[in-house]
């Protein structure tokens, strides 16, 4: 018992004199959970923020105006008035979660005297179908909701039944005989909605008033993400994250085992030490997302609308990977403080990124704070590449924050490594 004794505090005094490994076992928790409380914290428990969609008004009547003041009342959208095509854009590029399509003829068909059922299209992010059911939930609640206000208004009902009066009394494509039928029974119907009770006319205006066309948006409109084309990106992410975890591990244990201090006893620079680190965790990089894509692909369907631009985003990628695994490598001094690092700065950095919860879910001031991570870039060109279908401009913005976080990460490990050895 003595002998576990001595060899536990043995392990205790080596930890406490390991100031890297000290923060990361005592220090970073603390600021994790303040930053998590900071990052989730709303104006009441459980608020959660507004879904970012774009609405397109193509009636431009005063009923879809109406519903437009209605939905941007909503704590949960955040809705921006757009054109269809506009709307659509920003669906395919993951700007918005959803575009709706308010139709032409909203108002005649679904108003006042209408009867007639409105289709609605609902253009959705296909990695946002969970938000999409909830949104045409809103949808149907705020028509529906204008539909009984309207109804429930005898006055305005009224007003309304005069107005058709006059214009059928002046319809002259209409026969004499029909005209005057339709002129009685307007008639009739003004004089009834004089004494009318609001809440019979509510239950009468308590019918489906839309239906809700959903269709995912993708460069190819024939075609649709399957589940396996939206997770792969991510699957893609977490292997070249697994890769930057187990070679830091490695350079710290070399660095430990004085293994660099031997190799510079060779004509070689810490610089050409760490580039050949960083090309070995390169092609791993590289044969990971390979291997996903292939498995992907001849396995679960995965497809590939842009193949040129797939290539473009793995390298960028495995260099991004490679790079931060040259920065992170050289932060503690021993292999716990090392894989402490290295696996903090990680699961940040894919948790902002979007690889572990949608980033709509967070703040707005956090959300602009994601678009320096770059797994969030990552995550964005794989999917341009497999489905998003983005154009080759598209890729130019990602691509270079990847390749600079990755150049960045390389620069900062090779200073490190020149000091120390």
């Amino acid at each position: 018992m003595s002998a576990i004794l001595t060899l536990a505090a043995k392990d205790l005094r080596l930890l406490s004199r390991d100031r890297m490994g000290l923060f990361w076992v005592f220090v970073f928790p603390v600021l994790l959970a303040v930053l998590f409380g900071a990052t989730f914290h709303g104006p009441g428990t459980g608020s959660t923020p507004a879904l970012p969609v774009a609405l397109a008004d193509e009636d431009h009547s005063e009923l879809s105006r109406r519903l437009l003041v209605r939905l941007k009342a909503s704590n949960a959208l955040k809705i921006e008035e757009l054109s269809a095509a506009a709307g659509r854009e920003d669906v395919r590029l993951g700007k918005k979660v959803a575009c709706i399509v308010v139709p032409n003829g909203f108002e005649l068909k679904a108003g006042l005297f209408g009867g007639e059922t409105v289709e609605f299209e609902l253009l959705v992010d296909p990695s946002h179908r969970a938000e999409a059911a909830m949104l045409e939930g809103a949808l149907r609640e705020a028509v529906l909701a204008l539909l009984q206000d309207d109804l429930a208004d005898a006055e305005k009902l009224r007003t309304a039944v005069e107005g058709a009066e006059m214009g059928a009394r002046f319809d002259t494509e209409l026969p004499p005989a029909e005209r005057a039928k339709l002129e009685k029974f307007l008639g009739h119907a003004a004089e009834y909605l004089r004494d009318a009770d609001p809440k019979l006319l509510q239950r009468r205006a308590a019918k489906e008033p839309l239906r809700v066309k959903t269709t995912a948006v993708t460069r190819d409109p024939r075609l649709s993400a399957s589940s396996f084309e939206i997770t792969f990106p991510v699957g893609m992410v977490w292997g070249m994250i697994g890769c930057v975890a187990t070679f830091t591990v490695a350079l710290a244990r070399e660095r430990t085992t004085r293994t660099l201090q031997r190799l510079r006893l060779a004509p070689v620079s810490a610089t050409q030490v760490l580039a050949g680190k960083g090309l070995a965790c390169l092609a791993a990089c590289l044969a990971a997302m390979a291997a996903l894509i292939v498995l992907g692909h001849f396995v679960f369907g995965v497809r590939i609308l842009n193949a040129p631009g797939l290539a473009l985003a793995v390298l960028c990628n495995a260099v991004c990977f490679a790079g931060l695994m040259s920065g992170i490598g050289t932060l503690g001094r021993t292999e716990q403080a090392t894989a402490g690092a290295g696996w903090a700065i990680l699961l940040l950095l894919a948790l902002f990124g979007g690889a572990m919860m949608p980033q709509y879910l967070m703040p707005g001031w956090v959300q602009n704070l994601c678009a320096l991570s770059p797994v969030h870039w990552g995550i964005r060109v794989l999917e341009g590449a497999l489905w998003r279908g983005f154009a080759l401009k598209e890729f130019v913005l990602p691509c270079v924050g990847l390749l600079m976080a990755g150049a960045a990460g390389f620069t900062f490990g090779a200073a490190r490594l020149s000091r120390e050895t």
